[in-house]
């Protein structure tokens, strides 16, 4: 998985929790939707968790750049070594 798909493959296979439940049977997939068996849905599954850790890293990335340009401003403005980085964290929450 390259990381590199659109939002096709999340919205592909919509199935309610509560059709989960019901017996097999009872479980169909949206007009146009392949039928769904367990191997697709690990490979959706998997495509999601892809996504989600690529999205993770690049806030990491994100979150630190923030972290260094606050660092540097107040350090611009004169503020004690000490108390550089105060408030980035709430900044980012």
């Amino acid at each position: 998985m390259d990381g590199e798909q659109g939002p096709e493959v999340a919205q592909s296979v919509q199935v309610k929790v509560m059709d989960v439940a019901r017996p097999r049977a009872a479980v169909r997939p949206r007009v146009g939707v392949p039928e769904l068996d367990g191997a697709r849905l690990i490979a959706e599954i998997r495509t999601l968790e892809d996504r989600q850790s690529a999205l993770a890293a690049s806030q990491a990335r994100l979150s630190v750049a923030f972290e260094l340009l606050q660092r540097r401003d107040q350090a611009d403005a004169g503020v004690p070594a000490a108390e550089l980085g105060a408030g980035v964290g709430a900044q980012i929450a």
